[in-house]
């Protein structure tokens, strides 16, 4: 039980800083397609 929850507390770790680095990188990719979405939109 304590070995798997340590477990889960890892991946997590890892996924959080997956998804930091990934939001970093496609942050202008990320502002270009919300502002295409809003023009398109409006």
């Amino acid at each position: 039980m304590d070995h798997q929850d340590n477990n889960a507390k890892e991946a997590t770790i890892a996924q959080e800083k997956f998804l930091m680095v990934h939001l970093k990188s496609s942050n202008l990719e990320a502002h270009r397609t919300m502002t295409m979405f809003i023009s398109f939109r409006s």
